[in-house]
């Protein structure tokens, strides 16, 4: 179990990301995958920097996308990487099945991003 600490800053994290409401940007999906790419499955963080690697115009953006939302139970995020392209334009390279969500970057520490994705704590968070 996390400590009340990391309880109550995951929270507040997750709150923030609601407060953002309309600032979340639709992601884009591929219908088929392109030739010769495979993502592997449940593994964004690491399929983003494998598609950059091979395409150097591409960038990877961290942040979250909403998992559920319940009134009076709040909203469930995960963290989720993805790719910008040249036009602006996130696309999703690990999941294809995410049409109509929302990505909301993330706006700390990329670093500190990654450490708690790492360790699992920031698998998900929830504002409830």
């Amino acid at each position: 179990m996390k400590p009340l600490d990391d309880m109550l800053a995951d929270r507040a994290l997750a709150r923030s990301l609601t407060a953002r409401g309309d600032a979340g940007v639709p992601i884009r999906r591929f219908l088929h995958w392109p030739a010769g790419w495979q993502p592997v499955p449940a593994d964004c963080h690491h399929n983003v920097e494998r598609w950059v690697s091979a395409r150097p115009t591409w960038h990877v953006v961290r942040g979250w996308i909403v998992n559920y939302s319940m009134p009076g139970f709040g909203t469930n995020y995960a963290s989720h990487s993805v790719v910008v392209n040249a036009e602006g334009e996130l696309w999703d390279v690990t999941k294809n099945d995410l049409d109509g969500r929302l990505f909301y970057e993330h706006l700390g520490s990329i670093d500190e991003y990654m450490e708690n994705v790492a360790t699992r704590r920031w698998a998900a968070i929830s504002d409830g």
